[in-house]
């Protein structure tokens, strides 16, 4: 499992690729978070032909001073 945010998602993603490819029957889940939905990278590669991709969208709610 892995978690990332913005651009922070390219070393993981190389991650992934380097696992997947040496463990094809492996499992590999992400959390992968933006401020918003234009800013996702990589939006076509994570599930590709043979995975399957979840995602929500929403803003949590803002913590109050």
């Amino acid at each position: 499992m892995a978690i990332a945010a913005g651009s922070g998602i390219t070393p993981v993603i190389a991650i992934a690729r380097t696992l997947l490819a040496a463990n094809p029957d492996t499992r590999f889940d992400l959390i992968y978070a933006n401020k918003a939905a234009m800013d996702v990278m990589f939006l076509e590669e994570p599930g590709g032909p043979e995975g399957q991709v979840s995602a929500a969208a929403g803003h949590p709610p803002r913590a109050e001073p």
